[in-house]
């Protein structure tokens, strides 16, 4: 696992560099290490002198920016809880996040609408240096579960908050960083907003790990940037739209429910389209297609990456391969709990029962055909299954991570 000497390391070690990190806007300025470094050490100061440090809650209610990418990270490495919410979301649903985080500070864009329950201030997303912050004594609160990010497990959905530790985020942004060999010569194009785990830990921290540069925000969504993406994160429903020239892979996180990859976008694309397995409760990844010359299957989102998986029938038992059932997951990036909550239905002996209907071949690809009924009293009702391979019925039914 991955912990503060990383971050710390990977800050310290890019200190000086005029490498670019981050670009939100195509027409804005280049966030490079050097600036990213500083604003980091200086946004710590700042949280610290305000009270904040170990276990204080932190809202971020602002856009892409500088700023949000120095507050973050300088408030995973003085373990603050972190939640990053999109200003951009229903008042309903950002008050409900805030009323129930119950946060020491809000750091919030202009109009975004939080309310006046809590210590908040202002800052434009453009800025990089934090603003003043209010003081109000010391406002920490050390635990066991207090550090990290918090992000919802589906943010249309039920409360059901994720807190993903320092060390889990890192872990699973290295195995991303890995898997896809990134490097210093590439440029990510981020698909998703930095508010979603997806622009967290596959954008920023796996951008941070690798070295490389990341296209997020309003640079991601139109041209003009002075970076041209090497590689992207991309929703299916935008994957599947008018691709972008040049690119060497893109990675397309699918589950069911949504819109399954197809084998004419890579003709489309020009790349490979690498389908991948991600829940947030496994801080993101847990499957996914390799890029080539590795081999991939037809239908299948890849294979566990430093993931345990097992396919359960529905009184618990694990199931051989090509036998359909619930799929299950454990390891170090997986959580044990939701935040603030002790009932476990959806954990059982160390696993995460995902909710996700699926079935694993003798070699250890994952197939995924449905869903259960995604509510814990409707557990056993059964949503639509995809189109699958037919399975064959022999072997073990738990496949280790891969990595």
């Amino acid at each position: 696992m991955y912990g503060v000497p990383m971050l710390d390391n990977l800050l310290q070690a890019r200190a000086g560099s005029s490498a670019p990190f981050l670009i939100t806007d195509p027409e804005g300025p280049v966030l490079t290490y050097a600036w990213l470094a500083a604003g980091v050490e200086d946004w710590g100061r700042a949280l610290a002198a305000a009270g904040l440090g170990a276990g204080s809650r932190l809202a971020l209610v602002l856009g892409p920016g500088p700023a949000w990418a120095a507050a973050y990270l300088a408030a995973l490495r003085g373990d603050l809880l972190v939640a990053a919410l999109d200003p951009a979301a229903p008042a309903g649903i950002l008050r409900e996040w805030l009323n129930r985080l119950q946060p020491d500070l809000v750091v919030a864009q202009p109009g975004a609408p939080v309310g006046r329950g809590w210590p908040r201030v202002l800052l434009s997303p453009g800025a990089l240096l934090p603003p003043r912050l209010p003081a109000a004594g010391d406002r920490t609160r050390p635990g066991p579960e207090a550090d990290g990010a918090l992000v919802c497990a589906e943010p249309d959905g039920p409360w059901r908050p994720v807190r993903l530790s320092r060390p889990q985020l890192l872990y699973v942004a290295a195995k991303v960083a890995r898997h896809l060999h990134l490097g210093p010569g590439d440029v990510g194009l981020s698909g998703y907003p930095l508010s979603d785990l997806e622009g967290q830990v596959t954008g920023l921290l796996a951008t941070l790990v690798a070295g490389s540069a990341l296209l997020a925000g309003a640079a991601a969504q139109r041209s003009g940037s002075a970076l041209r993406p090497t590689w992207a994160n991309l929703p299916p429903a935008r994957a599947g739209a008018r691709p972008l020239p040049g690119l060497r892979l893109v990675r397309v996180p699918w589950r069911p429910g949504e819109v399954r990859p197809e084998a004419e976008w890579e003709a489309r694309w020009g790349c490979p389209v690498l389908t991948a397995y991600d829940v947030a409760e496994a801080g993101g990844q847990v499957a996914a297609e390799a890029p080539p010359p590795a081999p991939r299957r037809p239908g299948s989102v890849g294979r566990p990456l430093g993931v345990a998986v097992s396919v359960h029938d529905a009184e618990g038992w694990d199931l051989p391969p090509g036998v359909e059932g619930e799929v299950w997951i454990k390891g170090p990036g997986v959580i044990h709990a939701y935040w603030g909550q002790t009932y476990g239905r959806r954990f059982r002996q160390g696993w995460f029962r995902t909710g996700d209907l699926g079935y694993l071949d003798p070699d250890g690809y994952l197939y995924l055909t449905g869903r259960l009924g995604a509510d814990l009293p409707a557990w056993l009702r059964r949503a639509p299954a995809a189109a699958r391979p037919s399975p064959v019925r022999w072997g073990p039914g738990l496949v280790p991570g891969w990595y």
